[in-house]
């Protein structure tokens, strides 16, 4: 067993988020048609905080983001996009394009919280094999040291730098674009999730700088994520999963929603708990699955 697990602690976004960043990706891929595509395993999210933790901790740390999500009133945590900008992502011609997000106070609170809450089970230093990889695949260094720098570059107002990835474009075309009015939406929480980290493809993972006027504070990309199985429930009712899965949150007094469980090709386990705001008694289905 590895000593040292890379892990993401993320927000998947509700089901009009998703919409509207599958539909950037088609437009990246338009100009870029080797880059990505936003599918099973590049799921729109919102990294919150990366850090290394130790593998024999792991049920420590699904417990500590447990406690921290079930102390947190997960209606009041929004986030507002502002903007699509890009990061120079060391691709000649190219840009990796993300919706820059403004995140409301009680993210950042609860950032800080998760920070404290999980950080008695971290460590430092963490090689390749504290992340998922595909044979013959390599660990970057600047991925290395991006998750062992993620505190304090990341942490707080100033620092944290919320969005959504959306894919490769030329640079030419990513002028364009951002040139185009943006319409600022609301974007809130479906689930909070535990996903292990991994590289994606053959793309470099280092910190960047996404570039937008009026946005400021540093900013960069997590790995790719691999996970191993999802469940979704609310009303305090525990989906019927695999051993481990985790019971979810009734999200507030009053609220009901259905769940499914499922399972998508991955490695390591993860863990998901559903936010369901806004999903009222006796109408709406649970955005967080998917």
């Amino acid at each position: 067993m590895n000593d040292l697990t890379a892990v993401d602690i993320l927000v998947n976004p509700d089901g009009t988020t998703l919409g509207r960043a599958r539909a950037w990706n088609a437009r990246m891929r338009a100009s870029v048609p080797e880059g990505f595509a936003l599918d099973a395993s590049h799921h729109p999210h919102i990294t919150t905080l990366q850090r290394y933790v130790r593998t024999a901790g792991l049920d420590d740390v699904y417990e500590a983001v447990h406690r921290t999500l079930a102390a947190t009133d997960t209606g009041a945590l929004t986030y507002r996009a502002v903007a699509l900008g890009h990061a120079d992502w060391g691709v000649p011609g190219q840009g990796l394009a993300a919706i820059l997000l403004r995140p409301g106070p009680q993210v950042l609170d609860f950032q800080a919280a998760l920070l404290a809450a999980v950080s008695p089970f971290t460590g430092s230093g963490g090689t390749a094999a504290a992340f998922v990889t595909d044979p013959g695949e390599d660990i970057s260094r600047s991925t290395l040291d991006w998750v062992d720098g993620y505190v304090p570059a990341q942490i707080g107002p100033g620092r944290y730098t919320a969005h959504i990835t959306v894919g490769f474009a030329t640079l030419g075309d990513l002028e364009a674009v951002e040139a185009e009015p943006f319409e600022a939406f609301t974007v809130r929480p479906a689930a909070v999730a535990v996903h292990q980290l991994g590289n994606s493809g053959a793309r470099p993972h280092a910190p960047a700088e996404l570039a937008h006027p009026g946005l400021t504070g540093p900013a960069g990309h997590p790995p790719a994520h691999r996970r191993v199985r999802y469940a979704v429930g609310c009303a305090g009712n525990p989906p019927a999963g695999p051993p481990g899965t985790v019971g979810l949150p009734s999200g507030g007094s009053g609220l009901v929603c259905g769940g499914s469980v499922g399972r998508v090709p991955a490695r390591r386990p993860w863990w998901e708990r559903s936010c369901c705001p806004g999903v009222r008694r006796g109408g709406g289905s649970c955005p967080g699955a998917v």
